[in-house]
């Protein structure tokens, strides 16, 4: 088995193929998170971040560590947990799709603030990235 430095490594072969994948970044996402995927791609290549040791890291506090990097908040880093990391209780309640979401589901007059989405999905822990994921293809 592989390590990660040893795939990051046959895929950036030097600085300079990281410093062409960070200028690459953003074309994939939106500027104003740009900087994000650059402190997290950093943060994996120098060895500070590896999936498996995030994997390992209760969701709140891996959170506090990923808000750490510059152009990631709370909705960036609950949603590398939900997506990438397949953590099965996240719930990104800045997420405007889930708030839509959540509001047609519960038949509210206005959409939850995040307070509200929080107490509203006390009930689905601990599942929650499963409702999050139900309600966003129900939102498309």
């Amino acid at each position: 088995m592989t390590s990660q430095k040893e795939q990051l490594s046959y895929l950036l072969k030097s600085d300079k193929d990281l410093e062409e994948l960070i200028k690459s970044i953003p074309k994939i996402v939106p500027f104003k998170r740009e900087k994000g995927f650059e402190g997290l791609v950093r943060l994996i290549c120098e060895q500070q971040l590896s999936v498996a040791s995030a994997k390992a890291i209760f969701d709140e506090d891996l959170r506090k560590e990923l808000c750490k990097i510059r152009g990631i908040g709370k909705w960036t880093a609950d949603c590398y947990m939900l997506a990438s990391l397949k953590r099965e209780d996240i719930w990104p309640v800045g997420d405007l799709g889930l708030q839509i979401s959540v509001q047609k589901l519960k038949k509210l007059p206005n959409r939850p603030s995040e307070m509200e989405l929080e107490e509203i999905s006390v009930k689905w822990k601990p599942y929650r990235t499963l409702v999050a994921n139900m309600l966003w293809n129900s939102y498309d």
